[in-house]
């Protein structure tokens, strides 16, 4: 079995890589689900060190790869100090932007303020998009890369892995993933049609970094692109906002800001997310497991079947 990173593991790394005579505190992050990822800090000086096991080595290999060729863009992400991908751990060290993901701090910014966040990442948004569509679909680092000929078929094996994990965890019924797929069988036709447009599928609740004065400080932890409806994101940032009884307008912001349309299938998005939360439940993840309790169960629960019928 891989060695896991730990705290040691990303103090060596900071010392090794920036050349700190010490590191004072080592932290890490709660939210990371793929990654290890830490904040070393020594005296005034703060850094990211992103570490994963030897598996993940072409992942974060291919994650600097496109940090290249997405640098002309100007986008708002943290500045790489160090590539430690060659390293038995594989690491990267990067800029500690200021401030936290935007979901600890949401439920304190004013309208004008979601407004504005919502156009900083539309227009981050806006210039991955003008890579150009691929020629497939789905999450890749490179586009001829993405696995899938059709968005539909993304979409799809979003709903089978939550219905897998519906069954493996047994927390609530497979049901649910059966009504959503009668959903999923008539919107397929529409779906098919759309094309491969690169986004960044992970400016969610999530690596949305929010500076104290409350304005976009950078987005972080972009790893690959996803190719093919970009609503994909605003429905999952939608779903995540509703599932933490957070403001949702939010979500609605960030589409007008895109001046992209809601129909049909961008309000699919957001049942098809919620399932996949509730599919987490019972689960853990690089060892941050989901708050999971029968409040929060039956909270969720009613929270999909209420963007299930909405889309009746």
């Amino acid at each position: 079995m891989d060695a896991k990173p730990d705290e040691g593991h990303a103090r060596t790394a900071a010392r090794q890589a920036l050349g700190w005579p010490r590191v004072d505190s080592v932290r890490r992050f709660g939210t990371g689900t793929s990654f290890f990822v830490f904040e070393v800090v020594c005296g005034t000086q703060r850094a990211v060190v992103r570490m994963g096991i030897d598996a993940q080595r072409s992942v974060l290999k291919d994650g600097l790869e496109l940090w290249q060729r997405l640098a002309p863009l100007d986008l708002p992400l943290p500045r790489i100090f160090a590539d430690g991908t060659d390293q038995p751990l594989p690491f990267t060290v990067l800029e500690r932007l200021p401030g936290v993901d935007l979901g600890a701090v949401i439920h304190t910014l004013g309208d004008r303020q979601l407004r504005h966040i919502a156009a900083a990442v539309a227009e981050a948004q806006h210039r991955v998009g003008s890579l150009g569509a691929g020629s497939s679909f789905g999450y890749a680092a490179r586009p001829g890369d993405a696995p899938f000929a059709r968005w539909d078929e993304v979409v799809a094996a979003n709903l089978d892995r939550s219905r897998r994990r519906l069954a493996q965890h047994a927390v609530f019924s497979p049901d649910h993933a059966d009504r959503l797929q009668a959903k999923l069988d008539d919107l397929r036709p529409a779906m098919a049609r759309l094309p491969a447009l690169p986004f960044l599928h992970d400016t969610t609740t999530k690596n949305v970094i929010i500076a104290p004065q409350g304005h976009l400080s950078g987005i972080v932890d972009v790893d690959d692109l996803c190719y093919g409806d970009p609503r994909y994101v605003i429905g999952l940032s939608r779903a995540a906002l509703i599932s933490l009884g957070q403001p949702f307008r939010y979500a609605d912001f960030w589409l007008a800001a895109s001046g992209l349309c809601e129909d049909t299938v961008s309000a699919f998005y957001t049942p098809l997310f919620l399932l996949d939360f509730m599919s987490e439940h019972g689960a853990a993840f690089n060892g941050n497991q989901p708050v999971s309790d029968a409040v929060e169960r039956a909270r969720i629960e009613g929270q999909f079947l209420a963007a299930l019928e909405a889309l009746s």
